[in-house]
């Protein structure tokens, strides 16, 4: 999508979908960062918290909303974030996104969400890895650009040292997948899953070829090495490891999320996604809902999951 003569052109298209005053669907780009629970360490986690907050998100997030619906400033010490159980941030048109699960058990999970409407409640919903994501608008990723974005990744696999990562365009839903669905379905690239459904099952597995891709011990073992060489993808993918082991793959110059009415049907996420299929996850917990457009939502999860590979 991107005009390679306007400079600050756009990457993906700008969705927002209101009701009334209401923003109930927009797009972002997302982080996600999925971390063994055991290496989850306050000082650590609030170290994440405070880069992303005084570099790529602006600091724009200075306040929240606790489960008693109180408002209430974002404290000095990040770290204390994961003592408190957070539930929604209240900037919901322009802001980041920032969640982090805690433990398997339901007095321990801590939650920063942009919008917060889980179909399985929260003690239903144990994870088996953590996961902490970020959300930037597309004015901010055009500001501090692909390689601000590349660096802010890299240095979160880092410093997290997490087992799975991934940065890529996405929308902003309350579950509201009666509106994402129609969206998806000519912009294919859109992301729509919920990596705290993800983070049940996803040990070992991906969620799926993104731009950015981070691959810590356990996906490798899955992926298999030689699957994440340059030698074995297209010469479009860029392959860099960092110094903790974790191996990142870039697919293309730009974020990328198709048009079909265009024609543009993603052929190298197609090409990648083939490739990787093997370790492809299928969320167990269902987060479609039935909608008009769905009347089997556990099948439209199933085949948005695999839109790469099964088309």
């Amino acid at each position: 999508m991107r005009d390679p003569q306007k400079p600050g052109s756009p990457l993906w298209p700008t969705i927002t979908i209101r009701d009334g005053r209401m923003l109930r669907v927009r797009d972002s780009f997302l982080f996600a960062f999925f971390l063994r629970r055991e290496d989850i360490q306050p000082a650590i986690v609030g170290d994440a918290f405070r880069r992303f907050l005084n570099g790529i998100g602006h600091g724009k997030i200075r306040f929240f909303v606790d489960e008693e619906g109180e408002m209430l400033p974002f404290p000095r010490d990040y770290a204390a974030l994961i003592e408190q159980d957070v539930v929604e941030p209240t900037a919901r048109a322009d802001y980041a996104e920032l969640a982090l699960l805690g433990s398997e058990e339901n007095a321990n999970v801590h939650e920063v969400f942009y919008c917060h409407n889980p179909e399985v409640p929260a003690e239903e919903r144990p994870n088996k890895l953590s996961v902490l994501t970020f959300r930037i608008a597309q004015e901010t990723f055009l500001d501090v650009d692909t390689s601000g974005v590349i660096s802010f990744f890299e240095e979160m696999c880092a410093l997290l040292s997490c087992e799975y990562a991934y940065g890529h365009p996405a929308l902003v839903c309350d579950n509201a997948h009666e509106r994402t669905y129609p969206i998806v379905k000519r912009y294919p690239g859109f992301d729509i899953a919920e990596p705290a459904s993800a983070a049940w099952n996803i040990r070992g597995r991906i969620m799926g070829p993104y731009w950015l891709n981070a691959f810590g011990p356990s996906v490798m073992s899955t992926l298999g090495p030689s699957s994440v060489t340059p030698e074995a993808l297209p010469p479009e993918v860029e392959i860099r490891t960092l110094q903790n082991g974790i191996v990142v793959a870039k697919l293309g110059e730009y974020p990328a999320v198709g048009d079909v009415n265009r024609r543009d049907r993603l052929p190298l996420y197609r090409d990648v996604a083939k490739r990787w299929e093997h370790a492809l996850l299928q969320p167990e917990i269902l987060y479609f809902q039935p909608t008009e457009d769905i009347d089997y939502p556990r099948v439209a999860q199933e085949e948005w999951h695999r839109r790469f590979v099964d088309e």
